[in-house]
């Protein structure tokens, strides 16, 4: 599952922050809820533009600090996003899972790439057929990156 309400996207670094992290989690939450999510998969949080300043990168940290105390280890945290932002909030202990953007050219991204920290990457873009999507891959490292059926968890 990843959530994003915004996600920062176009260079909107206003919506991350710890207030927007606070929404966000609780929002999420009830959607888990709805859906039958069970506790123990991932929800990942998207940040969907190439931040890479130390200012951007300290406000979406707080996004994320505020987002990992609302889930409460209820559900495991991933974050979406390039290199940088992934690893950024990695290091910092808000996240466990990385969801790398299809955006190669993003700063951090080729790195990351190349190592084992990352569980998926959206490697296709812009699938028409059957439905449109975007393919990802799963890394050999993270045979377990939060997926789950459908209904499985409870129902409210």
């Amino acid at each position: 599952v990843v959530f994003e309400q915004t996600g920062g996207a176009g260079g909107k670094i206003s919506d991350l922050n710890a207030e927007t992290g606070n929404r966000d989690a609780a929002q999420a939450l009830k959607l888990a809820a709805k859906i039958g999510q069970p506790h123990g998969a991932a929800i990942y949080f998207s940040v969907d533009y190439d931040y890479d300043t130390d200012a951007d990168l300290q406000s979406i940290k707080a996004y994320f600090a505020a987002v990992a105390a609302a889930l409460k280890r209820a559900y495991r945290v991933g974050v979406y996003g390039s290199g940088t932002v992934t690893s950024t909030v990695q290091q910092a202990g808000y996240a466990e899972l990385i969801w790398l953007a299809g955006s190669t050219g993003w700063s951090g991204t080729q790195q990351m790439l190349s190592g084992n920290r990352w569980a998926l990457f959206q490697s296709e873009m812009d699938i028409a057929k059957p439905l449109p999507h975007d393919g990802n891959t799963a890394s050999s490292a993270f045979p377990n990156f939060g997926q789950f059926t459908l209904g499985s968890g409870p129902v409210s």
